[in-house]
């Protein structure tokens, strides 16, 4: 996902140097398959982590609570991002058109290394881990 991330800032910057807009246009399409193709699979992993993490009994409201925190993540998120790249234009922050990219990469890089950490335990249901 993180080099789909990194592309956009690419793609904005080759289409001002290029004539033609095929170049943009076929990279956008890529960019979107690929993204939509990398969210679905990082959905589906996020909801097995969740659903392992819980016994049966409380398996509802683990999603539930876990739906909602990505219900508001998806609704702040694009406010942080717009205020981010605001102020980047406003003080002229080095790469400034690239500087929210820049933040969501290394938001992306901080959960892949915190990923690490869980246990390996993890991949079993909770039932599954408590037999042992």
């Amino acid at each position: 996902m993180i080099p789909v991330i990194l592309s956009y800032p690419f793609t904005e910057f080759v289409s001002q140097k290029t004539e033609g807009k095929i170049f943009l246009w076929v990279n956008i399409i890529v960019n979107l398959a690929f993204r939509s193709c990398l969210s679905t699979n990082i959905y589906t992993a996020v909801m097995v982590f969740i659903n392992n993490s819980v016994p049966k009994l409380y398996l509802g409201r683990a999603n539930g609570i876990g739906q909602t925190v990505s219900g508001l993540a998806r609704g702040i998120g694009p406010t942080i991002a717009g205020s981010i790249f605001s102020i980047s234009f406003q003080f002229q922050f080095f790469l400034h058109n690239s500087i929210v990219f820049i933040v969501i990469v290394f938001l992306a890089l901080f959960i892949l290394f915190v990923t690490k950490f869980y246990p390996k335990s993890i991949e079993k249901t909770f039932e599954e881990r408590v037999k042992m």
